[in-house]
This record gives C-alpha cells, structure tokens and sequence, in this order.
C-alpha cells in the first residue's frame, strides 16, 4: 500500500515535524517514487517529486520540506508509492494536479479506461491521474463540489469494480479524505494539533491523539471551520 498524508490549516503550516514523522513510514517496499505538493497564490505546485524511492535522496526529501515551509500554503499533501511493478517514471508518481486540483490515491482502479473524460488528456497512463480527470470534471461545473464527489464516487462504485478508493483530494480551499477497501488494512486517521488538521494513512507520534476515519466515510476539511464535516458516501 502507499502511504498518504494531508495537511490543513493556517499558513505557515509548521509541517515539519509531522513530515520527518511521516517520511518514518517509508518501508523498503515504497519504492516506486513520492510527491509533495501544495498551493502558492492559489495555484497547485510541487515542493519536490521523484520516481526514485525517498530513501534514496534523502537530501531532496529535505529539500522538499523546506519548500514546505517557506510557502504560504494553507494545504499540503505527500504521497510515498508502493507498486509491485517494475521501476516507474514521473508521470506515475503522486500526486496529481489537474487544473488546481491536487489528488493522491492509494489502491488499484480495474479498467481505467471505462472512465470517459472528455476535455482533458492526462500526462500519462497512471489510473489514479485519469480518476483525478474523471472526477474535476464533474466537480468543477457543480454548484457544490462535495456533493459533485459524492455523487461522481457513487458513480464509480455503480460502474466499475473497485478494490480500494482511498484518497486526499484539495482545491486549495479544502480537502477531501475518503476511505474505502477491501483491505481493511488500507487504514486512515487524522489528528487536530496546534490549530491545523493532519490526514495520515497511519498514525503518527503521539499515537493516542489520533481518530479513525471510518470506511465509506467523507470527511471535509476547511481551514476556515471549527471541525470537519463528516459525510456518509
């Protein structure tokens, strides 16, 4: 499985303890690349990416957490992958961007194809990206983008089969956190601490602080809301 992490909160975010914790997650099988992004003046960037294992470079993983810091981003968001494939090049590491929008999945997709976007070519042949696609352009036209998601998840689910659709998903303004797997030990948790809300597939030190997102669960949360918003999909 991959591990992802989520952050949101007020910039400057003070991620850095919670990013060296979650770069401890990084087992040997995590060797098919990582990402870290996030939002400058509104528009998705990448503070570092890579289709090596992060254990490798830990100097660019640095890097990356300096970015981090420096930036005026009230969202972040990493992603190490873990794939029994062969080696894979940049255009299959998460996250994603797609008009603004920042997204990072854990799980396989069967027959991504089935997925019809219409105004959009993803950058590559990744299924996770082609979600990402399937599923702005649904939210962008929306009057209200969670109900959108909902509807656009229920969609897929009716469609298609789906072992696992475990993901973080931003448009710089919230995020989304939804879990969903045939393997229940595709887990995900998130904490509050110091006035910022952290999303983690597992949960990092002080364990004892953190809650379990329930499966088929959509929790959304704002930077500018007392708690997330918690919805049954």
């Amino acid at each position: 499985m991959g591990r992802l992490l989520g952050m949101v909160g007020t910039p400057p975010l003070g991620a850095r303890q919670m990013l060296m914790d979650f770069y401890g997650l990084a087992e040997a099988g995590h060797l098919q690349g990582w990402g870290m992004s996030g939002f400058n003046n509104g528009r998705a960037v990448y503070f570092g990416r890579s289709s090596a294992a992060v254990q490798s470079n830990p100097a660019s993983y640095e890097t990356a957490v300096q970015k981090c810091e420096k930036s005026n981003s009230p969202i972040m968001m990493a992603h190490f992958r873990r794939d029994p494939g062969d080696a894979c090049d940049i255009t299959q590491v998460h996250p994603f961007h797609h008009r603004d929008y920042v997204f990072a999945h854990d799980g396989p997709i069967e027959r991504p194809g089935d997925l019809a976007i219409v105004d959009t070519v993803p950058q590559g042949q990744n299924a996770s990206e082609r979600l990402l696609h399937w599923l702005v352009e649904r939210m962008i036209p929306a009057d209200d983008a969670t109900t959108a998601l909902i509807e656009a998840i229920q969609e897929l689910k009716e469609k298609m089969e789906v072992p696992a659709l475990t993901f973080l998903l931003t448009d710089g303004q919230r995020l989304w956190a939804y879990r969903e797997s045939k393997d229940k030990s595709a887990t995900l948790f998130w904490t509050e601490e110091n006035g910022k809300r952290v999303i983690c597939s597992e949960p990092l030190a002080p364990v004892a602080r953190w809650k379990d997102i329930p499966q088929k669960k959509l929790f959304v949360f704002d930077p500018a809301q007392v708690a997330p918003q918690l919805l049954t999909v």
